[in-house]
């Protein structure tokens, strides 16, 4: 099945048989949809209006980070910090140009570790308050952290101003130093200290550099949160490795993934599964897909919920900003 939106001056068609999205200008007539990889059928231009009244902006509020890992994308970082003046005004401007949406993130991950500007996400957290009464809508800060700095005082300080926190966890012990300068000790720690750790996730990147297995990660990243999910690497070079090295592990990893899952809620042990299924795993969004037959979002996706802000331009995601 082809949906068809007309959001923010385009015309946009989402398959819902295989995840397939095309952007086009809204003033096209007429779209041949055969000639279009993962469309192969015929679609006029009537559209409605987008259905999606939940959105994420982007704000990256650090370009310096306590990390250097293998895999990460800030090389090309920005020199661009906002304000919380430049935050307001293209909050506002959204929401006074979409009446619609009933809740608003502010996600302020982006090149560097969020948790170094720790003021900043303060006066972040105080003027989503302020707009919250303005607008009667949830507005939420959140970022994502490489969990280095979340003592339990910055827990403390992420609860009581009601920011929304992940951190990148990368499966297993060996993995994770391979990738994160051996920091897996400290970080497993400071989650592990989290005493309510209900809205916590974290996340593996899955890189051509995996060394373990990925049941063994899936379990251990359960062990230390509520929600979790591997998602591969953004983008690589591919003059250096390739992810065909480990193509026949990680297929293999996640048949015996299955095999897990199918096991456990035969025997009506469904944790695995739903803490797969409530965050961005990328597994756990194709299972959705299967089962709902309904698009569903994620970050670096370029998908119609999801924004970045860099000065005068708007991205799909912060890591798409870097390629300007």
């Amino acid at each position: 099945m082809i949906k068809t939106y007309r959001h923010f001056g385009l015309i946009v068609l989402f398959n819902t048989e295989n995840g397939k999205t095309a952007f086009f200008h809204d003033n096209v007539k007429t779209i041949k949809t055969k000639e279009i990889p993962g469309f192969h059928q015929p679609i006029n231009c009537k559209t409605t209006e987008s259905d999606y009244k939940t959105f994420y902006l982007g704000f990256n509020i650090s370009n310096k980070c306590n990390l250097n890992c293998k895999y990460c994308f800030r090389s090309n970082k920005t020199t661009f910090i906002p304000t919380v003046s430049y935050i307001k005004e293209k909050v506002t401007a959204f929401l006074n140009a979409h009446p619609g949406v009933k809740k608003l993130f502010l996600d302020l991950s982006g090149d560097g570790e969020p948790l170094l500007k720790l003021d900043l996400i303060k006066e972040i957290a105080t003027l989503c308050q302020e707009l919250k009464v303005v607008y009667q809508i949830d507005i939420i800060p959140m970022l994502i952290s490489n969990g280095v700095l979340l003592t339990p005082q910055i827990v403390k300080f992420l609860q009581v101003n009601l920011v929304l926190f992940g951190v990148s966890f990368d499966g297993t012990k060996a993995y994770h130093d391979l990738m994160r300068n051996h920091t897996y000790d400290i970080v497993s720690q400071n989650l592990l200290a989290i005493k309510e750790n209900d809205y916590v996730g974290v996340s593996m990147t899955l890189s051509p550099l995996f060394n373990d297995d990925i049941v063994s990660c899936y379990l251990n990243m359960l062990k230390h949160a509520p929600t979790v999910a591997i998602r591969f690497q953004r983008s690589i070079n591919q003059d250096d490795y390739s992810f065909h090295r480990i193509a026949t592990r990680v297929k293999q990893g996640y048949f015996e993934l299955v095999d897990l899952l199918i096991a456990q809620v035969k025997e009506d042990n469904y944790q695995l599964l739903f803490s797969i299924l409530n965050g961005d795993d990328y597994f756990g969004k194709l299972l959705i897909r299967l089962l709902t037959n309904t698009p569903v979002d994620g970050p670096c996706e370029g998908h119609l919920a999801r924004f970045s802000y860099l000065e005068d331009q708007v991205y799909p995601c912060a890591a798409a900003s870097e390629e300007g």
